[in-house]
């Protein structure tokens, strides 16, 4: 299974094991003489999570596997520095498409745990043929030492509701729904859902459709006071999911606001008398070959262009060199607003109009930091509002 690491992607040297590299990278900067940018992905780097298929946890020698698994790289520690945050989440998904297969995630759940972090596994709501059937799971995983847990669809959701082998019509929304009261019988308080920042395939990638879904989610928990991680699928295009995270943030919060007005009369807010908060984790690729990248993109129905950096693809003559005829052909591409492409090549173009990888760059990061545009307007498919989640 393909491990991404949701919170920082980095290159791995040869011959350094993908986690490691990562936690390296991060710890191994020394504070005094880094810059702002470097500071921030120390920041980052306190919060770094996984994610891993259940036969990558190891440690090897129990699981018969000739190649090391999650556990026995961080025990090896290949140069000073080289670990995971203490108590790091480690997102643990479910690759076979079979009840059974729970054995094996439930087994992966106790190993990480046992090491001192703190797993998260997937809980598909395809997987459900009845109520009892998640109570049964969410208790061993809860006794194996998960920390939480991440409801998603799965995705073969839609063949599991037509062959009525799926209790949950509405996927993950409707076990959220459903099932929320399990969460304070087990003492967690919190829960995770996923993000989408390319929008759902089964919505047309409708961004307004898509939010909505993931409001539905979000808000029988916050009611219900449970505390809502947000992580995203991974994605490849920086300045969609920026824009994507502003206007998630946006939701959320107006959301929250509301809450405690609409809570009081409803009685909403648990056991605890309060209303659940949000919080975000971001998906990024972690250092994979780009073939294999792209074999994950298309598995995930994830836009595969920004695999290859966004410099090559408008590099159109391989001479390391950007033109304004280049980013306006490319503006909507890029998400770059039309009306400020000119100014942003000003501003960071070289004397000859040229902009190198480096000035790039800088343009691209300062057009992600401008206030999010707003969506553009785009009405759900007509199947859009009955179809599973």
């Amino acid at each position: 299974g393909a491990s991404l690491l949701r919170g920082a992607a980095v290159a791995r040297p040869p011959g350094v094991p993908a986690a490691a590299a990562a936690a390296a990278a991060i710890s191994s900067m020394s504070p005094p003489s880094i810059g702002r940018l470097e500071r921030r992905l120390v920041s980052l780097g306190e919060t770094l999570s996984l994610e891993v298929a259940p036969g990558d946890v190891g440690p090897y020698a129990h699981t018969g596997k000739k190649k090391k698994g999650l556990l026995d790289l961080l025990a090896e520690e290949p140069s000073p520095g080289c670990s995971l945050p203490s108590h790091a989440v480690v997102y643990v998904n479910m690759v076979k498409a079979f009840y059974t297969h729970f054995d094996e995630v439930a087994a992966a759940v106790a190993a990480l745990s046992a090491a001192g972090l703190m797993p998260v596994p997937h809980l598909p709501a395809a997987r459900f043929s009845s109520p009892s059937q998640v109570g049964e799971q969410m208790r061993a995983m809860v006794r194996a030492g998960a920390a939480d847990f991440l409801v998603v669809g799965g995705n073969d959701l839609r063949e599991r509701v037509e062959a009525n082998e799926c209790c949950y019509k509405g996927g993950a929304s409707a076990l959220l729904e459903q099932e929320r009261g399990r969460w304070h019988d087990l003492g967690t308080t919190g829960a995770t859902v996923a993000g989408h920042p390319e929008g759902l395939p089964a919505l047309g990638f409708c961004p307004s459709a898509t939010a909505a879904v993931l409001a539905g989610k979000v808000r029988p928990l916050l009611e219900a006071g449970i505390d809502v991680t947000i992580v995203t699928q991974f994605c490849f295009d920086a300045n969609k999911l920026l824009k994507w995270l502003a206007r998630t943030r946006r939701d959320m919060a107006a959301l929250e606001a509301e809450l405690p007005r609409s809570g009081a009369a409803a009685g909403a807010g648990g056991a605890s008398g309060r209303c659940g908060r949000t919080r975000f984790r971001i998906g990024l690729p972690g250092p994979a070959p780009r073939k294999k990248l792209e074999k994950i993109a298309y598995i995930c129905e994830v836009d595969p262009l920004f695999i290859k950096p966004a410099f090559s693809l408008l590099d159109t003559e391989s001479d390391g060199l950007v033109g304004l005829g280049q980013l306006e052909e490319f503006s909507d591409t890029l998400g770059l607003p039309r009306g400020a492409v000119r100014a942003l090549h000003a501003r960071h173009a070289s004397g000859d109009g040229a902009l190198g990888r480096a000035q790039f760059n800088a343009l691209l990061a300062e057009a992600a930091a401008r206030p999010a545009l707003a969506p553009r307007s785009a009405a759900p498919p007509p199947d859009a509002a009955g179809g599973p989640r």
